[in-house]
Order: structure tokens, then sequence, then C-alpha cells
């Protein structure tokens, strides 16, 4: 319809706008950040997912997609009365029916989470029109001081299940993705490994299957926006094979945290150069679509981070004081 048509007929061009307007309000109602985000270990408390982390971002998120890795240590059976207060409790459905206390005995910490969104192209693109995508992320973490004495431990797996239609891939047509859930749907295996802290808290070493999009090359305070470079940057998507281990993609590997001071840490990790192998040929996620391939033949990938914090929550056994100044963090690596 043309500019005269809609001169002749008011009343379409009405109806055009009201329909913008209103999927506008869709994609403020139903997006939502995909991943929770940590900074390098403990000294910011892990985000939790509304959503995984963890949580994402996410190319998450960005990103996140999940729920925290730390065990939820004070887990208490609810009463008869679990269903009330639906809207203010902190998990959805309570103690499951006693299940969540029962585990938490043993140190075993469940999380799932959905991540749904409507998103619009008004204009412009390949074509005009919305899609629906979304990511479910389950994820079991054991605090091994519970489960059989061992002091400092944390085991942490995680599933996605991505489902939907991109809207980026059929409606945009861009690099960058509108996004950071979307991927190719799947239901993989994201994250499998085990940390242990050392030094009275002050180091603690992550070994396994790695998304290092959960702590290198973000920022936490980006996680609440839903476009994907909020997360996980662009560029390094494309100038690594297979786009780096990078949600929904994860590496084997090792990475150190370590504190000098309750403000000053690094973070530095060394993982497999291509995690799925896929060459520039082949689509990374299709060449692992269960996230199972534990690929350690395509050169080694090295990241470290200098991070210094600014008002962060005391946590475990760090003591930061007290500030009324908004948190913050600089990065340099």
């Amino acid at each position: 319809m043309d500019n005269k048509e809609c001169r002749r007929r008011p009343f379409l061009r009405a109806r055009t706008w009201r329909r913008r307007v209103l999927a506008c309000v869709c994609v403020g109602i139903f997006s939502s950040p995909v991943l929770a985000q940590t900074i390098g270990g403990d000294i910011t408390e892990p985000a939790q997912a509304p959503y995984l982390a963890d949580g994402l971002n996410a190319k998450a998120n960005n990103q996140s997609v999940t729920a925290s890795h730390e065990p939820d240590r004070t887990i208490q059976a609810q009463g008869k009365d679990q269903w009330a207060g639906f809207w203010t409790r902190q998990t959805m459905l309570g103690d499951m029916w006693g299940l969540r206390p029962a585990l938490g005995k043993y140190g075993i910490t469940l999380n799932l989470s959905e991540t749904s969104e409507y998103l619009n192209n008004l204009s412009g693109g390949i074509k005009r029109g919305g899609t629906y995508d979304g990511l479910t992320t389950a994820n079991v973490v054991v605090d091994t001081q519970k489960a059989f004495g061992l002091d400092g431990g944390t085991f942490n797996v995680s599933v996605l299940q991505i489902h939907g239609r991109n809207l980026s891939q059929y409606n945009v047509g861009s690099i960058q993705t509108s996004s950071g859930i979307e991927a190719d749907d799947a239901t993989r295996l994201w994250e499998l490994w085990y940390q242990q802290t050392l030094m009275s808290g002050r180091m603690d070493i992550r070994l396994g299957q790695q998304s290092i999009d959960q702590e290198f090359m973000n920022s936490p305070s980006l996680a609440l926006f839903v476009n994907t470079m909020f997360g996980w940057p662009t560029v390094p998507s494309y100038d690594m094979p297979s786009g780096g281990p990078a949600y929904p993609l994860s590496a084997l590997g090792a990475r150190v945290h370590y504190r000098f001071t309750d403000n000053l840490a690094v973070l530095a990790g060394v993982f497999d150069g291509n995690s799925t192998g896929a060459n520039a040929s082949q689509d990374s996620q299709q060449v692992d679509r269960s996230g199972t391939k534990f690929n350690l033949r395509n050169g080694t990938l090295w990241i470290g981070e200098l991070q210094y914090t600014l008002n962060q929550p005391s946590t475990g056994n760090l003591d930061t004081g007290t500030s009324d100044g908004l948190p913050g963090v600089y990065k340099l690596g």
C-alpha cells in the first residue's frame, strides 16, 4: 500500500501504526536477557537466570544462558502452604513436594529456567514480521563438601534446549543476531566442569567443558539487554574457529582465578581452539548438535583478564567494605 492509498484510507494507516505499537509491546513483555553471568569466580555473586547465566547473556548473554553455578546451601522444606505467595517465593515450584530440601541435604541444587521471546522486524531486512524463540536451561550443581566431604569443590552440569525461529536469520539477515539466545534448534550439553577453591578462597581452578562467555569478555551490567552485542562480542565470534567456545558452544579447558586483593584479580584460561572441529565451510552447531564431541585436536586458545572491581558485595571470605556507590568493574585483557 503506497502513501496515496494511506491518505485515501486513513483507517488503514492507523491500523498499521497500532500493529507496530503492539509489536513493540510484545517485545517488551516477552523478551528477557538469557544468561546469568559472573565476574571471575566469586568476586561478584552470579546473577540468577530468570531466565539461565547462566546464564548467555547469552551469546549469553548474555549470558545465560543458566542458573547460578553456586550450590544453594540455604534450602529448607516449606510448609503445606507452599503454593501461597506465588509471586513472592524464591522458586516457582516451591520445595517440589520435599524433593528440593531432600537433595539439598546432599549438596545438590537443581535449576530449571525458560526464556521466551517474541521479536518483530518492523521494516527493512529480508521481510517484515515476527518470530518466537526460546531457551530452556536445566542445571545441576553439587557442593562436594556436603556430598562426600571434599571441602571447596563444586560440580556443575547444564543442558540447553533451544527452540523457535531466529529473527536475524529469517527476517533481518544481519550478521549480529537480534537476540542473545538465537541458535540452531537442538538439545545439547552446555557445560560440564569441576571447580576447586584453594588458599582460603583466594584462588579457584575450573576444569572441564566450559562456555567462556560466562566469565570472559562480558559486562554483567549489560545482561539486562536482549541484543547479543551486550554479551559475547560479535568480532571474536567471526574471528575464532566455530565462533569461539561461547553460547551455545563450549570447549574443554582449564581456567584459574586468583585474587591479589579483595578488589584486584586475574582470570586466565586455556581451551581447545576449535570446540567442534568444524572448518570454515561448515555450520559449527550442526557439526556437534549434541555438544558431546569434546574436541582437543584443533589448536589452543589462551585468554586472560585483569579485573578491578568497585563497590562489590562482600561474599565468602571477601570483605569489600561498605559504599554507597554503584558497583562496577574495570577489565584489561
